[in-house]
């Protein structure tokens, strides 16, 4: 079917069965999915969270933010601007 165009609802209707999208869903909520995203979000977080290259006034960046919430709202950041954590912390110190 490689190469064929789909022009009718019908053959367009083989291709996505009614309980697709709930086929994602599921496969997104599943364990072992969590889990791997919290590991790869710790492995993210120690990149500056306690690393010794990111001090700030001779301190890390854990002594300044130790709250469930500022960690997540770091995380954020560093995902959305990674490697920005650390220079945009030190603006606050």
């Amino acid at each position: 079917m490689i190469g064929v165009v789909l022009k009718t609802e019908e053959q367009k209707e083989n291709f996505a069965p009614w309980n697709g999208a709930y086929r994602f869903w599921w496969a997104a909520i599943t364990i072992l999915r969590s889990v791997t995203q919290i590991k790869q979000a710790m492995g993210r977080i120690n990149t500056f969270y306690r690393n010794p290259s990111s001090l700030l006034n001779n301190r890390s960046v854990a002594d300044y933010v130790t709250s469930e919430c500022g960690v997540a709202l770091l995380f954020d950041q560093h995902v959305n601007r990674p490697g920005h954590v650390p220079g945009t912390s030190r603006q606050g110190c």
